[in-house]
């Protein structure tokens, strides 16, 4: 109910800032309002620093004389927490990978997406990570292997992970429960500028079995 009530308030505000966003000067510079899908990304702070922002331009909208007036947010200031940011990355995709199925023939993909609140956050984020493509409405990243790992800060299993694979057994014998690990493959991620939402793709890759505590054979590298 607090997300669906956000939701209408933001679709309100921004009803309200139609006069405004005419004047393209000045529609350059309002707040990009993130797809329903980022939305229900946002941590509950960005949610409310959104609000604060487009309830700003509604005011700014709706009073006398202020139409020529701009909406500018600084460039050079970005505001997004880095560390809690691939924290989280890290936390939600380690999550889903553990609970998708692996095998030696397959490479699952798992994916995700959060809002930024400007460009240089995005920027921000992969400092020290030269994009692989840039336009001008989006800029994408590939990270490979221990990129990845660099990049979240991880180790370089991911376990247990959810076993897909054949097993050999006898029909006196029960089947075994499988520790299986799983790694990094690589990372594809898409800066979309329109709405400041950034998309993830992981491909992992299953990296060996054995026992927890074990360093399994590292068969993913080999593929």
């Amino acid at each position: 109910p607090a997300f669906t009530d956000s939701v209408l308030l933001i679709d309100l505000c921004f009803m309200d800032r139609k006069d405004l966003s005419s004047n393209d000067d000045c529609s350059s510079k309002l707040t990009a309002i993130p797809s329903d899908s980022a939305l229900e990304a946002l941590p509950k702070t960005e949610l409310i620093s959104l609000l604060k922002r487009v309830a700003q331009e509604r005011t700014q909208a709706a009073s006398p004389g202020t139409k020529k007036q701009k909406v500018t947010h600084s460039p050079s200031t970005p505001t997004l927490d880095v560390k809690k940011t691939k924290e989280r990355l890290l936390r939600d995709s380690t999550t889903k990978i553990k609970k998708t199925a692996h095998s030696w023939t397959k490479t699952p993909i798992t994916e995700l997406m959060i809002a930024v609140p400007s460009e240089q956050d995005a920027m921000l984020l992969f400092e020290g990570y030269t994009p692989k493509k840039t336009t001008t409405q989006t800029i994408r990243w590939e990270l490979h292997r221990e990129e990845v790992n660099e990049f979240l800060g991880s180790s370089a299993y991911i376990h247990p992970v959810k076993f897909d694979g054949k097993v050999l057994v006898f029909v006196w014998e029960s089947t075994p429960k499988i520790y299986a690990y799983a790694s990094y493959k690589s990372l594809e991620v898409k800066f979309e500028k329109r709405t400041c939402s950034l998309s993830f793709k992981f491909k992992s890759c299953l990296a060996g079995t054995g026992k927890n505590g074990d360093s399994p054979l590292e068969l993913c590298a080999q593929r």
